[in-house]
Order: C-alpha cells, then structure tokens, then sequence
C-alpha cells in the first residue's frame, strides 16, 4: 500500500488485531473463512479516505469500537455464525466496552447502561448470489413423489436420496484423479464412498466408487486432494476423459455416516469457487433411484467378498494337496546314516522274478531244511 493508505490503516491496527484474537479465543467449534473488507470512518468531520486526523483537528489514533464490531460482524456472517451465542454475547460486549466511556463521564450512578445495537449487513448478498444467498439446503423438503416419509429419512436427518455436491475433478491420469472440495480435505478423505457423475452424462447417472490411497494436497478455501479410485458398484471406472471434470457428491446415509454428510453439508456453504459446488444445490433423486444405487452397491460389495473368499478357500485347498505329499528328503537328508540304510534295504529288495518264482516253490516246512 502507498504511504497515505498505509497512514489511514496503521493507527487501527492493534485495535482491529485485538478484536480479532478476540473473536478467535470466542469461536472454538468452526473452521473459519476469511474476508475482504475496507472500513472507513470520520472523526470531527473527516469524511471517506480521510487522513489520520480529521477535519476538525481531533485524532483517532485508537480504533473505533464500531469499526471492531463491524469487523467480527462481518467475519461472524462470512461463516454463517452470526446468531451463534458466542458471537452475540461478544459483540455485547463490546457494545457495553463502547458505551462505558461516555458512562463514565456524564451518566449517574447506578443508571442503566445503553446497549448500542447490532450492527446491520449494508449488503445481505455479499457471500453468494443474490437468488442463493444463505440457503439453508437442511429446510429443503423431500421433492421426491414416490417417498412416502419413512423412519429413514427422518433418521438421517432429512438426507435420504439426496446427493450433496462438495467438488470436481481438476485431473485425471487413470484411476488417480485430483479434486478441489469446499469442505475440509481431510473430511473428504475420511469418507468411505463417493458419488460421481461422470461429465455429460445423465443427472441421475451417479456412479459408487470408492477413494484409497487418498493423499491431501492442500488445505483451506482450494483444499485438493489426490486418491485412487476403484468401482464399488461393479459398472467399471470411467475413462479418463469423462473423469475429468466429473462431479463428486457425497452419497446419503447409510453409504457414509450420517454425522459426517451433516458436516461435509455444513462445510461446504459458503464456498465460491465454482469447481467446488458449494452454491450447487443437493441432488434430489426419487426413492426408485436410490433402492437401486444401494443394491448395486450391495450385490458387488457381495460378489467382490465372495472371490475373495473362492480364493482364499483356493490358495488353502493349494497348501493342504501340497502337504499331503511326502517328501523324504525333507524327512531323512541325503547323506546321513537312516537315509543309506534305507537306500540299502532297498537295493536289496530288488531281486531277479526268475529268483522269486523259486522261493514260492519251496516250502516253508522246516522238514525241508533238515
């Protein structure tokens, strides 16, 4: 920044700082998102992009507290926490900070202290599009005319048949694919399966395929990941060409546990890059569609454990037949003394047939010997 910004800016910095950590030490339970902004004020009638002191002579070295609350207000509606208790309770208090002053100087003790109001977005659209800011996709009834409000979808939480988009395939080298989620990489990964639809293909053309090897690549607002991919619904991979660019969803309950589809929901609203489809909405498919992705899933998690077993059962039966066969060099070692008197019992068992036929004529009568 040029000198004159830099001399408007630096006297609110350890002001703005100090509110920040605050507002950090406050949100414990959220991976935030960063903002934007530019805030201005005028003091004695210093105006817009004023200087350091304004027209009246009077200096604001110290940061505003309206410039503060403005601050975390902003940030708190960045990542859609606005109304979170904590955040309310530390705007007040920074609202009463503000009023304590003026308190101070002229108030009577013991009256009530006025509590400024929370401040007011200019501009309510400011994270998404005017048409889609602020959708809360979990109040979205179930379109889907074949369901008739089972126990499972209430007990997932109203996810039944719905898809929700989190990102996209940036590149794809065979089975290995890289992808730019708008949730945490690390959730991604955790997840057992993944729904894709492969590009051009049909809306209800969502394929079950499984990530292993999955290897963060990055974190934070263009988190990316890289993972190796096998079918889970025995349909084959996609080619390359349709991998690239293809649509990765987060399957419903039971494929994936339910908490989790709650926080990849959560996770990605928000995000603006048009790679990651956060401002996508969910994918509503009609129960029929659903049955059918779970039994193709089903049938060939199935028939894949059955050849695993048909082989395991192989490679025994292989070991077993191959134990039944003696092996006496394992059992008497060429060279010692049983293994050459067993060689020479056996040299001697070896006689002439003319020699045998004789010995069954005689008779084994001791008067023949006498």
């Amino acid at each position: 920044a040029d000198g004159a910004a830099a001399g408007v800016a630096h006297p609110w910095a350890e002001g703005l700082a100090s509110a920040l950590a605050r507002f950090d030490r406050a949100v414990d339970f959220k991976k935030l998102r960063g903002i934007d902004v530019s805030l201005s004020a005028g003091v004695g009638g210093a105006g817009v992009g004023g200087a350091a002191t304004g027209a009246g002579g009077t200096s604001f070295a110290a940061c505003p507290p309206e410039a503060q609350r403005a601050l975390l207000y902003a940030l708190a509606d960045r990542n859609h926490i606005r109304d979170h208790p904590a955040v309310v309770l530390l705007l007040q208090q920074l609202a009463r900070e503000e009023t304590a002053a003026p308190i101070a100087a002229g108030l009577a003790a013991g009256a009530a202290a006025p509590i400024a109001p929370l401040p007011e977005l200019l501009w309510p659209n400011r994270w998404g599009r005017a048409s889609r800011a602020r959708v809360s996709y979990s109040k979205l009834s179930e379109s889907d005319p074949e369901s008739d409000g089972s126990s499972s979808a209430a007990g997932s939480g109203g996810a039944a048949g719905r898809f929700v988009p989190f990102g996209s395939v940036v590149a794809a080298s065979g089975a290995s694919v890289r992808v730019t989620v708008a949730c945490a990489a690390e959730l991604v990964a955790s997840l057992p399966l993944w729904g894709v639809r492969p590009r051009s293909d049909a809306e209800w053309a969502v394929r079950a395929l499984r990530p292993v090897d999955v290897v963060v690549l990055r974190e934070g607002e263009r988190a990316l990941l890289q993972a190796r991919l096998e079918d889970a619904d025995g349909k084959g991979l996609p080619s390359r060409e349709r991998l690239r660019g293809a649509l990765v969803l987060a399957p419903p309950p039971p494929a994936i546990p339910a908490d989790v589809h709650k926080a990849v929901v959560l996770q990605r609203d928000g995000a603006l890059d048009k790679d990651q489809m956060g401002q996508k909405p969910p994918l509503l498919m009609p129960k029929r569609e659903v049955t059918r992705w779970f039994d193709s899933v089903a049938e060939h998690t199935k028939a894949a454990a059955a050849r695993a077993a048909a082989k395991a059962e192989a490679r025994t039966r292989a070991e077993l037949d191959k134990g039944d066969q003696l092996d006496e060099a394992v059992i008497l070692p060429a060279g010692t003394k049983r293994r050459a008197a067993q060689q020479a019992l056996e040299a001697t068992l070896e006689r002439d047939p003319a020699l045998d036929a004789w010995l069954e004529e005689m008779s084994e009568d001791d008067d023949e010997y006498e």
